[in-house]
């Protein structure tokens, strides 16, 4: 398995993503290179190098809190019966977890092109 990238993902209010976008974008000396909204769940997100925004209410990011980075890897075999059947968005996991609560989830996000999501996530943080 070969690690694409690491995204470290920041949580906060709608009202502070441009802040927080534009002071990243300042200090790293990069610009955003990933915009847009995920209305099914009232949220906005943006991508600054390896920091993932995702902005919403306290009650809209409650569901994903959990989950601190995403990993982007590509596997040498995928298999056709866990592409998700429609698209991207479509979220199949299997999830495992380690003693000491640290979890991880394996999802599908572009079966043709063999490249997978792990997101880690702490048990009892939420």
């Amino acid at each position: 398995m070969k690690i694409l990238n690491i995204l470290v993902r920041r949580y906060l209010a709608l009202d502070r993503l441009e802040e927080a976008v534009s002071f990243y974008e300042t200090l790293i000396g990069r610009k955003a290179h990933l915009r847009f909204s995920y209305p099914e769940h009232h949220l906005e997100l943006a991508q600054v190098d390896n920091i993932l925004f995702i902005a919403g209410t306290q009650e809209s990011l409650a569901p994903f809190t959990a989950t601190l980075a995403t990993f982007m890897v590509v596997t040498s075999v995928v298999s056709p019966a866990t592409c998700p059947p429609s698209g991207r968005k479509s979220r199949k996991r299997r999830s495992r977890c380690r003693r000491g609560g640290t979890c991880w989830s394996v999802i599908p996000t572009a079966c043709a092109s063999n490249m997978w999501s792990i997101t880690t996530s702490t048990l009892g943080s939420h």
